[in-house]
């Protein structure tokens, strides 16, 4: 999220996610306000004294407007009250109707949802959300548009009282396996200059003479993130889990599945490469990546030609030492 002037929120500022992400909404909110909010021509269709614009001859001679000095007529206006700030709006409206929020946060939403008093309420879908195209003249609603979603997808109503409830994201694993993921692909995207970040699609390494079988009937095979430069290749699939390892007769052990996985792709990529270039990069390298526990691995093995590592990151430490970890992996 590349916002100009960021807000500096300490690590012991706000205990709650509610609270951080209608902080960082907010500071998104008044940063958007005082630079100015988006404008532009939109197309209003009403009765009119007078004439403006063009002038709907049908409809103003049905409702018999001419005989009242008035006409049906459609004009361009340069108007604030757009989608994607009704859409901010919308946020903030949710964000002053949810319980449990900071109450010097919610005075704060509500000066800023009073600001916005000329454009009209409506009613939040997730598809507003994907409406709206950010570009280069209006990336300055990137930030808090990411947040807005995120509220949103996070505040269910209460129906006896009509206010809104947050959903604590932080105990669905699904939505935390995949901020990890992203997290992880953004963080090499804008970290280092190396490799290019992808994510990609490997074939099955399938026997053409002999295979019968329905194609589509196998599993796709998609990584998290795949790393290449012009001398190496590294897969990185992260895995947000409780522990990295497993108990097995009191012994721990890897995830069996995960190094599965990861060694098929490494094999089928391996494969894949050779039918495109004859002197294909055969030692591809693969790493694990774990959430810190309490328990750090940093396991290396060698498995045909492939390097694989198992190692884990504590996200619970300064951002300077996430930072050198991330990047000495793939070194």
């Amino acid at each position: 999220m590349d916002e100009a002037e960021r807000k500096k929120i300490s690590r012991s500022s706000y205990t709650q996610p509610l609270d951080l992400l209608a902080r960082i909404y907010i500071s998104a909110g008044q940063n958007l306000l005082k630079k100015g909010i988006e404008k532009h021509y939109r197309t209003i269709e009403e009765e009119y004294a007078g004439l403006k614009g063009k002038i709907d001859f049908c409809q103003s001679l049905k409702m018999n407007l001419f005989h009242k000095g008035r006409a049906h007529c459609a004009f361009d206006e340069f108007s604030e009250n757009i989608p994607s700030n009704q859409l901010v709006k919308a946020i903030f409206r949710r964000l002053l109707q949810t319980k449990d929020l900071n109450v010097s946060l919610k005075q704060e939403a509500k000066a800023c949802f009073q600001r916005m008093g000329a454009i009209d309420n409506i009613t939040i879908t997730k598809d507003l959300f994907q409406s709206i195209r950010i570009h280069q003249n209006n990336n300055s609603y990137g930030l808090i548009l990411q947040i807005g979603k995120l509220i949103f997808e996070q505040t269910a109503i209460e129906q006896s009282t009509g206010k809104y409830l947050f959903k604590d994201f932080s105990r669905d694993h699904r939505k935390m396996a995949s901020l990890f993921e992203a997290f992880a692909k953004n963080f090499y995207e804008k970290e280092q200059k190396e490799f290019k970040v992808t994510r990609e699609d490997i074939k099955w390494n399938i026997d053409e003479e002999l295979s019968t079988g329905n194609r589509s009937l196998l599993p796709k095979m998609q990584t998290d993130i795949s790393l290449t430069s012009k001398s190496r290749k590294i897969i990185i699939d992260t895995k947000f889990y409780p522990q990295a390892l497993v108990s097995r007769y009191d012994k721990e052990k890897l995830h069996s599945a995960h190094l599965y996985q990861l060694y098929s792709y490494l094999r089928n990529l391996e494969e894949s490469e050779k039918s495109v270039d004859p002197t294909p990069n055969t030692t591809c390298e693969g790493i694990l990546l774990y959430p810190d526990n309490g328990k750090e691995l940093n396991e290396q093995y060698t498995m045909g030609k492939h390097k694989i590592r198992i190692a884990t990151i504590n996200l619970d430490t300064k951002w300077l030492k996430i930072h050198e970890r991330l990047l000495n992996l793939i070194k």
